[in-house]
């Protein structure tokens, strides 16, 4: 935002301080209204009363739209696990980001669909970086929810495994460690026993917790199975567990890492979603240019020190990350046949596709962009 410059007199001296065009235009209007042409004597001179009452009007009505527009929104954002696919939001807090793109954001860690996605419609949260494939069940069971963005189409995850285990059919009748019943871990399970040419009930499924709980429960031997985020394959496959699946081979069209927000028609709603959208995207932007310190920011949230993990943890996610997030209707269209499977025949009360996304904010973003409007 251009700014200009303002006098301010002060303990008998002048101070300089930026404004926003609309203090100069309003510092002018008064200029003009009391006829002072900036010559206070002249000004000092004339009986000025019946226009000073219209100025006192005048700024009751406008000094507090004034403050508002310049006022950061404020938002509570949250992310929906503990990985480096959250990393364009680590990475917007260390740079200031938010600032920059007028959001005042709290920045919270939920771990668990199935608790932070109802925080959205208690509006405990106001927007959530999380797995659209365990989003979509959600909203088809009714929450008023949709998808504003997707910054990842694939899904990074591998199926580690006990170190006797060398097949997948050596998994038959093993334990699975899975984030909670539903989840994204859980929902990626069964798709990958399936590419695999098992059933969904060939093995059992242990509700553990996040990913460093599943790490854990696998490496003290209490699950056969699990799926991790890479770095943490690495330290898995250094421990002697075996790597006999990469979910990549699943395709190139999922929801994996997706914003959501509440669905509303208010216009300042729209007007800080389009700011943190385009806030996002330029974290995304900057993430690829910058890899040495997205590397530290990773590290830093994960609490990770090696070096290896830390240059595979950028490989896999941030470079995988796309520049314009659209919400894939195909996308949203799988993930919608797969819950139903889950759902086992019970009707979903929601089963309008084109309602579970919007793709207008990042549509208003690009044509900002094209008209060169920043």
């Amino acid at each position: 935002m251009t700014l200009g410059t303002a006098v301010t007199i002060s303990d008998s001296h002048l101070s300089r301080r930026a404004v926003p065009p609309q203090g100069l235009a309003l510092f002018n209007f008064v200029n003009l209204l009391f006829g002072c042409k900036g010559n206070m004597e002249f000004c000092h001179n004339r009986d000025f009363r019946p226009r000073l009452a219209l100025f006192a009007v005048i700024v009751v009505l406008v000094l507090p739209t004034l403050a508002a527009a310049q006022s950061p929104l404020k938002v509570r954002a949250a992310y929906g696990a503990m990985s480096a696919a959250m990393a364009p939001l680590w990475y917007a807090q260390d740079a200031n980001l938010f600032d920059k793109f007028g959001v005042h954001v709290e920045l919270l860690y939920i771990q668990g669909q199935p608790i932070a996605l109802p925080a959205l419609v208690t509006k405990e949260i106001d927007v959530l970086l999380t797995s659209g494939g365990s989003a979509v069940p959600f909203i088809m069971n009714g929450l008023p929810l949709t998808m504003v963005a997707n910054l990842n189409n694939i899904q990074p995850y591998r199926l580690l495994v006990a170190p006797e285990i060398k097949t997948a059919r050596d998994l038959r009748g093993k334990k699975m460690a899975v984030s909670r019943i539903g989840a994204t871990s859980h929902q990626l399970a069964v798709m990958s026993l399936e590419k695999l040419g098992l059933k969904a009930n060939d093995v059992t499924y242990l509700q553990v917790g996040g990913q460093s709980e599943r790490l854990a429960a696998l490496k003290v031997r209490a699950v056969d199975a699990t799926l991790i985020n890479p770095p943490a394959n690495l330290t898995a496959r250094k421990l002697g567990f075996n790597e006999i699946f990469d979910l990549k081979e699943l395709g190139e069209n999922f929801l994996f890492q997706v914003l959501v927000t509440r669905k509303t028609d208010s216009d300042m709603k729209a007007e800080w979603l389009q700011r943190f959208i385009k806030m996002t995207m330029e974290s995304v932007r900057l993430m690829k240019a910058d890899q040495q310190n997205t590397i530290r920011i990773i590290g830093k949230y994960l609490k990770e020190t090696d070096r290896e993990a830390l240059e595979e943890s950028f490989k896999v996610h941030a470079l995988s990350m796309v520049d314009y997030p659209l919400v894939s209707r195909t996308a949203v269209e799988d993930a919608y046949s797969d819950a139903l499977k889950a759902l086992k025949g019970t009707a979903p009360r929601n089963t309008n596709i084109d309602s579970m996304y919007d793709n207008s904010l990042l549509q208003n973003i690009k044509g900002e962009a094209q008209s060169g409007k920043k």
